[in-house]
């Protein structure tokens, strides 16, 4: 089902070659943090609870998964957001900045209701992220986080102030 958020987004539940080509197409800073989170294939089903693919008209722009954080259960009222996107985004920068919230508002809509909580993990190489989160997202950094000899911002933003 393909959902119309307007100025041509839109965004759709995920196949494997949607991720598989955005994955193959990440811009730098998305690489990167890929990388640093271990890296690898990411297999939809293996990691997202759901997953979208957002577009903006035939571009794929990047996609949108949710999660459960490591050590939770489906009926933790966490969820992990990670929205990674291709060089696509860069063609239309200022639309994919525009368009970032609704499209993590339809996300979010589409959780499971009990679901109050939304954490994301940029890590703070990609400069770009840090900031995406921060302003556009109107995300919270709750702390700083060391894993595997990188640094992360754990961000954080509840489902009423993501759907407001």
């Amino acid at each position: 089902m393909k959902i119309e958020l307007g100025m041509g987004v839109t965004i759709e539940e995920s196949v494997q070659e949607d991720v598989d080509w955005i994955e193959a197409h990440f811009r730098e800073g998305d690489r990167i943090e890929h990388e640093a989170l271990g890296g690898g294939r990411t297999v939809i089903g293996d990691l997202f609870e759901q997953c979208w693919t957002v577009r903006n008209g035939d571009d794929l722009i990047g996609y949108c998964g949710v999660a459960i954080p490591d050590g939770s259960s489906v009926l933790s009222n966490d969820r992990y957001l990670c929205y990674m996107s291709s060089v696509n985004a860069d063609k239309a920068k200022l639309k994919y900045v525009k368009m970032s919230r609704p499209v993590m508002r339809e996300v979010v809509a589409r959780t499971k209701p009990w679901v109050e909580n939304y954490l994301s993990l940029p890590n703070v190489r990609y400069r770009g992220s840090v900031l995406w989160h921060e302003r556009v997202l109107k995300m919270r950094c709750l702390q700083e986080i060391r894993w595997r000899g990188e640094t992360f911002k754990l961000f954080q933003a509840t489902r009423k102030e993501i759907m407001s």
